[in-house]
């Protein structure tokens, strides 16, 4: 396999500083910071800070304005944008001070999780870019993973991931030195479907080669990869991964678009093994009254041999479900919370002191931050007045016992990214 078409520009670490601010607003509770551009539409996907309080954004962009003369000069300049330009995403990494302040912006790929290595300094990006490949007689467009190794500096180095089918990366953990990347990928896609498993593939950034065709390129040597075993049909959903016996839990969904049913299961990854928990997809079906079409929120596996998860039944305002079971399902907490809107992007947290935050619509049709105990009694709702037709992502605890979470909303007549910030003391 080889690909063919791949940004050379990232190698030419084309870095800046930009003297350009967030736009900050603060209520009693929250701080808000908006990262916009003239004639551009940002997601951003992870934010991690270093031990000084600096942060470094990913995520993608793109021009919603074609002619360059209602774009941002700036941005423009710094992705090589001229003239007219159509709806291609690119990369971004942003790096701020503690206030996020922007520093510096830098084109790259884009961007879905960060870790930052506190020794050296340097921050891991998991990202994708669209490359495109030659498999026997077949060519074809597919994402393909990437590791970028950064500083707070922006100073990049790009390591390669190449396979030869689409293979998204969704999360990145790393063992010592080696680096294990998530994935949805459309292995046997030689039918055009789009049905999606689950890969687990395990990299070392010092055990690389030279892409044949392309000899700037550092491509990753596979020490391994192991994928989920069921033909499953439909796009995958990956929950957020939790870390616990020396293993890695996750949940996958594939929707059938032709039947609306959803195939649910639980993994646990440790010691390059794959193994389904038998009885969860059971479970989720039970906990809906047998309802074939089960989406799963976010899901937790906790070190009190604890499952937690908030599901809901496709296409229903009704309720959404929190669950709290034993490793063997048997419930320990249920409760239905009544919904004023669908609940597709409705989150979850599990908070250090055993809270726990809901993130859904009120009746204002705004996103609240409901945050309830152990028991699943409601302590309090912290209105975001952030306006439901936003998306919200990347819910998480942030250094000094912080809340952070980002809505973006792309249409036609708004193109906005807010982040926010509230103490959880």
């Amino acid at each position: 396999m080889r690909s063919y078409l791949l940004y050379p520009f990232l190698f030419l670490c084309i870095i800046l500083p930009v003297s350009l601010k967030s736009q900050v607003t603060s209520t009693t509770e929250i701080t808000q910071h908006r990262f916009n551009f003239k004639g551009f539409a940002l997601t951003i996907n992870d934010d991690v800070a270093d031990e000084k309080g600096n942060h470094l954004l990913v995520g993608k962009i793109h021009a919603s304005e074609n002619e360059e003369a209602n774009r941002d000069t700036l941005i423009n300049r710094l992705f090589g944008l001229k003239g007219v330009v159509y709806d291609d995403k690119i990369g971004i990494l942003i790096s701020t001070d503690k206030n996020y302040k922007i520093i510096q912006i830098a084109r790259s790929f884009i961007g879905e999780k960060i870790i930052y290595n506190a020794v050296k300094k340097q921050f891991t990006v998991g990202a994708n870019f669209f490359d495109y490949l030659k498999v026997g007689e077949r060519s074809f467009s597919a994402w393909q993973p990437v590791i970028i190794k950064t500083n707070i500096q922006l100073k990049a180095q790009a390591y390669f991931v190449q396979k030869p089918y689409s293979c998204i990366l969704k999360n990145i953990f790393i063992e010592n030195e080696e680096i294990l990347i998530l994935t949805r990928s459309n292995i046997n896609d030689t039918n055009n479907k789009s049905d999606e498993k689950a890969e687990v593939i395990r990299v070392s950034v010092s055990k690389t080669h030279k892409d044949e065709k392309r000899e700037w390129i550092k491509v990753l040597d596979i020490i391994s990869a192991t994928q989920t075993p069921y033909e499953d049909h439909g796009r995958m959903e990956i929950s957020e991964v939790s870390k616990k016996d020396n293993g890695y839990y996750f949940t996958t969904s594939n929707l059938d678009q032709s039947t609306l049913k959803n195939a649910n299961h639980l993994y646990r990854f440790a010691r390059n093994k794959l193994t389904d928990v038998a009885f969860f997809g059971d479970f989720l079906k039970l906990s809906h009254n047998y309802s074939d079409w089960v989406n799963i929120n976010d899901f937790f596996a906790t070190q009190v041999d604890n499952y937690t998860s908030l599901t809901h039944v496709g296409a229903s305002k009704k309720e959404i479900t929190f669950s709290v079971t034993d490793t063997s399902f048997n419930a320990l907490l249920q409760k239905k919370i009544k919904l004023n809107d669908y609940a597709d992007y409705d989150k979850m947290l599990l908070l250090p002191n055993k809270n726990i935050v809901v993130l859904s619509v009120n009746k204002t049709e705004m996103w609240s931050y409901y945050i309830y105990d152990q028991n699943m009694v409601l302590l309090k709702e912290i209105n975001s007045n952030v306006s439901k037709k936003y998306y919200p992502q990347n819910l998480k605890v942030m250094p000094g016992n912080k809340l952070e979470c980002i809505f973006y909303i792309d249409n036609i007549s708004q193109k906005d990214c807010v982040l926010q910030l509230f103490s959880l003391d």
